[in-house]
């Protein structure tokens, strides 16, 4: 309790702090807009004042010209004199006062010397004779009539300047009529009184209405002045957004970059790896128990490649530079791939699997088959994870639309299902359900993160629901196009060279010379011991480079060709080696390579490979391959080699 009430009692005098402190900035605000407009009403009362007190002398020397003849000379120069010399120094005082801002004591000796200057304008209506109405006298009353009132207006910033100066003078004059006495002389002193208050009406009049404009402009000041820093500050921020997001571009290259780099070094030892366990699995001199551990180290060794594959493929997403290759397929072929795939598997798991078509399976479609059967792929190695009983089943659905078709897959299961709790956490990056209770999560969580985007990469969407009575059903729809006739046939990249146990060619029986470019000793020594299996010779080159002048110099039946090399890469070899002016530029050039992805098999071909086999290689498909390249080359061709691959 006594912890709780110090809580509120600190939140309390921390809301007293922030209101004290919110009061103190509006006062601090007001004070400072109070303090500027006095300053512009100070700046504006100096101007206005040095203007009229030249006016004063002006009209002192046009009233002592009009009095000439009418008074006594001596006290008319004394007293125009007098006023010029304190003219002269209110003015002087009046430009100081305007550069340098109001100060006390020079401020208040030019107040003194305005009140001097309003008692000698009174005291000269004394120098007109009593009794008589002469024109001297009306001049004098015009003219300080006319003073006044200008007075009254120049001074409005500053109304107690008005107020000293103007007394003096119409005080004067009502003491001058009501000297002269009767009720014409009192009525004219009460009408000076009455123009006294009229002139201070007009000056505190003028007064409030600058005030009022000049606050109006000081708020639009500081609202323009608000907005302009703001605007400053959204342009500064805009571009450290920018700069921001250039770095995290740069970060996000770099890393995939980095990725690339590094899952291509861990592949290359892991394929020579797997290639020896792969193999070795199929010596029949093993016994059961080696052949059980070679099975381990070959599963262990596809459990690590496919983490690497998908580290690789999810940094290629989150670069942007993940791009779809679309060919024609049917929906017939997709599920006779997934059947072949996954049926093994899950019987070695004691489950039951089945793949079911709806719709027109065999029409054919649009897509990238290699990335619906990844996202499939993704879906059945969980569903399988999580099943220990029961059965996995995929359902693909083909639905027509105008001129277009929705390609939807199921995979359900009967395992747990997914938790209420962890089924807002499915699809997102680096996401398992639980790390530390079940050791079946293997992996890094990307499986679906991987398929989100690639559904969506697809313009499609993906989800999951409850099975029923229990399991989970992980869906997904994309839209495919009508594979057309032949234009859609020409756009249809060239069908990898892979073959399976039926589709295999014969062997060949005579001796064959291969060149084989591959930059990584263990893999060399891989490849040797197959070649050398089948009484083949090889010769290596360690780089692109080192394949093309091997080839320029010595007639190959065959050029096997890794694509990440030094100094020369496989690409530009096997572009160099076509464009040879010799017979040695129609060699067959097999792809052996650890990328394994679809784009990768596209740029071979394109650079002019006849065929490609992905790494861990596998003895059955590189023989295979290398019968079916050269099968290919020693069969008429309508057009030269060089032209099928530029």
């Amino acid at each position: 309790m006594k912890r709780g009430a110090s809580s509120m009692l600190v939140s309390g005098d921390a809301q007293a702090a922030d209101r004290a402190a919110s009061e103190r900035d509006n006062i601090d605000l007001s004070e400072g807009r109070d303090t500027v407009i006095e300053a512009i009403r100070y700046q504006r009362f100096c101007e206005g004042a040095s203007k009229a007190v030249p006016s004063n002398a002006i009209a002192a020397l046009a009233l002592t010209a009009m009095l000439y003849t009418q008074v006594a000379l001596v006290p008319l120069f004394a007293w125009v004199g007098l006023l010029m010399a304190v003219s002269a120094i209110r003015y002087g005082l009046l430009r100081s006062l305007a550069r340098t801002g109001q100060r006390r004591l020079p401020d208040t000796i030019y107040l003194l010397l305005t009140f001097i200057c309003g008692a000698l304008w009174g005291g000269v209506v004394f120098l007109v004779p009593m009794g008589e109405a002469t024109i001297a006298s009306s001049a004098v009353v015009m003219i300080l009539v006319g003073l006044t009132a200008g007075s009254a207006i120049a001074a409005a910033p500053r109304p107690i300047a008005s107020i000293i100066y103007n007394i003096p003078p119409l005080a004067g004059l009502a003491t001058f009529y009501m000297l002269h006495g009767g009720v014409t002389g009192y009525m004219m002193a009460g009408m000076v009184v009455c123009y006294l208050g009229i002139t201070y009406r007009l000056s505190r009049g003028g007064e409030a209405d600058l005030i009022e404009t000049l606050g109006r402009n000081q708020d639009l000041e500081t609202a323009r002045n608000r907005v302009e820093s703001q605007a400053r500050a959204l342009k500064e921020l805009a571009r450290r957004h920018e700069t921001a997001a250039r770095r995290a571009e740069e970060a996000t290259q770099a890393k995939s970059s980095f990725l690339a780099n590094i899952s291509h070094e861990i592949r290359t030892p892991l394929n020579g790896l797997m290639s020896l366990a792969h193999n070795l699995e199929k010596d029949t001199e093993l016994t059961n128990t080696q052949r059980t551990k070679v099975r381990t180290l070959r599963l262990a060794g596809d459990m690590m490649m496919r983490l690497v594959g998908d580290l690789l493929d999810f940094s290629k997403i989150e670069a942007g530079r993940m791009t779809l290759v679309p060919g024609r397929m049917t929906m017939a072929q997709l599920a006779h791939d997934i059947e072949a795939l996954w049926s093994d598997r899950a019987a070695e798991r004691q489950l039951e699997f089945a793949v079911t078509c709806d719709g027109p399976s065999n029409l054919a479609v649009s897509g990238d088959s290699a990335r619906l059967k990844q996202v499939i792929f993704n879906l059945v190695t969980n569903a399988l994870k999580f099943t220990d009983t029961g059965r996995v089943d995929v359902r693909l659905s083909l639905t027509e639309a105008g001129s277009g078709t929705t390609l939807r897959a199921e995979v359900s299961d009967t395992g747990p299902g997914v938790p209420r709790e962890a089924q807002g956490r499915l699809f997102k990056d680096y996401s398992q359900l639980d790390g530390a209770s079940d050791r079946r999560l293997e992996g890094a969580g990307l499986g679906l993160a991987i398929s989100r985007r690639l559904v969506e990469l697809m313009d499609g969407q993906i989800g999951h629901m409850p099975g029923e009575p229990s399991g989970s059903v992980f869906w997904f729809e994309v839209a495919l196009p009508r594979a057309g006739g032949a234009a859609q046939a020409t756009a249809t990249p060239a069908k990898r060279i892979e073959p399976t146990a039926s589709e295999a060619p014969e062997p060949l029986e005579r001796p064959l010379r291969i060149l084989a470019a591959e930059d990584n000793a263990i893999n060399r020594s891989v490849l040797e011991g197959f070649l050398m299996s089948q009484g083949w010779s090889v010769d290596f080159a360690e780089n692109g480079r080192e394949a093309v002048d091997a080839a320029h110099a010595r007639a190959y039946d065959v050029i096997l060709m890794d694509m990440r090399m030094p100094v020369m890469d496989g690409l530009a070899a096997t572009r160099a080696i076509r464009d040879l002016p010799t017979t040695a530029s129609m060699t067959p050039i097999v792809a052996l390579t650890a990328n394994a992805r679809p784009e990768d098999e596209a740029a071979c071909l394109a650079a002019g490979m006849d065929g490609y086999v992905s790494k861990p290689i596998d003895a059955r498909r590189l023989f295979g391959a290398i019968s079916q390249a050269i099968s290919s080359a020693s069969e008429p061709a309508s057009t030269p080699r060089k032209a099928r691959s530029a």
